[in-house]
């Protein structure tokens, strides 16, 4: 990313009236690294007093996107990311980063509600970002002209196709979601999820597993620990496929993390479950090689000392 500092910050002295100005990289601006600009003092006077600072404003692209989807510190906003994000100029840009195997799990929840947070304006006819529009404040109902509402319609359209195509995100991200969102953007996707998600486990039997797709469940357990009498390994990726479309949950036990990695794929596995002695730094080995898979970690709690080790 370029470190040229071609982005200006304005403050003008509440005493004397001057301007300073001091400049920032893309990247300083996009993330907020301006430092203590607020309280360095005038050049004019030395007062530390100011009438207002001017931050210049940003647009987000593939480069800022990709480093604020990998590093846990980087915020675009220190609250209200979703909001932040929640332009119709960034749907593109939003899908691509959903699937993309390096962005981090909090990240990817923050992108899946910031296309929430577009649907539940354009169902509630709400303004977009004051700052693009100069037509009404964020939050006000505005009138749509015959052709936006158009192409709004097509702008939900898309939208919906992309978040159905990725249900199993959305399953992760559920209960992070905030209430008015969900009551107004669910009933449009055609979703509705249980507080409570039921997962049946040690299924290796094609009949069994034909006969679970009927039910209401939510995930199938394979179970890849060869010491078990359920150990599904044998079991045919596509007769897999052919009896059940259930969110598939691989359990291990201390597994060698390569071998978890290449059943995640043959698999196509959407969580693991490891129930064995695995480390924070197994665990992190683990998700590295799989960002599109959530991790479960089983612990065995006998009494109070047990949790610390979680």
């Amino acid at each position: 990313m370029e470190d040229k500092k071609n982005y200006t910050v304005s403050k003008k002295c509440k005493n004397c009236g001057q301007v300073d100005e001091y400049y920032f990289t893309k990247k300083e601006v996009a993330f907020w690294k301006y430092g203590d600009v607020h309280k360095k003092k005038c050049s004019q006077c030395g007062s530390s007093e100011f009438e207002f600072v001017s931050y210049p404003s940003i647009e987000v692209d593939e480069e800022l996107m990709k480093e604020w989807s990998i590093d846990e510190t980087l915020y675009f906003l220190s609250q209200d990311e979703e909001i932040f994000l929640a332009e119709k100029r960034y749907i593109d840009l939003i899908i691509r980063f959903l699937d993309d195997p390096d962005i981090l799990l909090r990240k990817r929840r923050v992108l899946i509600e910031s296309l929430y947070v577009i649907i539940y304006d354009i169902l509630e006819g709400l303004a977009e970002h004051p700052l693009l529009t100069n037509v009404a404040w964020i939050g006000e109902k505005i009138e749509k002209t015959p052709r936006e509402k158009e192409a709004d319609s097509l702008i939900l359209q898309k939208i919906k196709k992309a978040l159905l195509e990725r249900k199993h995100l959305l399953i992760e991200a559920d209960e992070y979601i905030w209430q008015y969102l969900r009551e107004v953007v669910y009933p449009f996707l055609g979703i509705q999820f249980e507080m409570i998600k039921i997962k049946v486990c040690g299924m290796k039997n094609p009949e069994n597993i034909l006969e679970l797709s009927k039910l209401p469940v939510n995930f199938m357990g394979l179970i890849f620990y060869p010491k078990s009498p359920r150990y599904a390994g044998d079991l045919e990726l596509e007769k897999l496929n052919e009896l059940s479309e259930h969110y598939r949950v691989g359990v291990f036990v201390n597994e060698d993390p390569e071998i978890v990695t290449e059943k995640i794929h043959t698999y196509k596995l959407t969580h693991i479950q490891l129930h064995g002695n695995e480390s924070v730094e197994y665990c992190k080995q683990v998700s590295d090689k799989n960002r599109m898979t959530f991790i479960i970690k089983a612990f065995s709690i006998a009494d109070i000392s047990d949790l610390k080790k979680t």
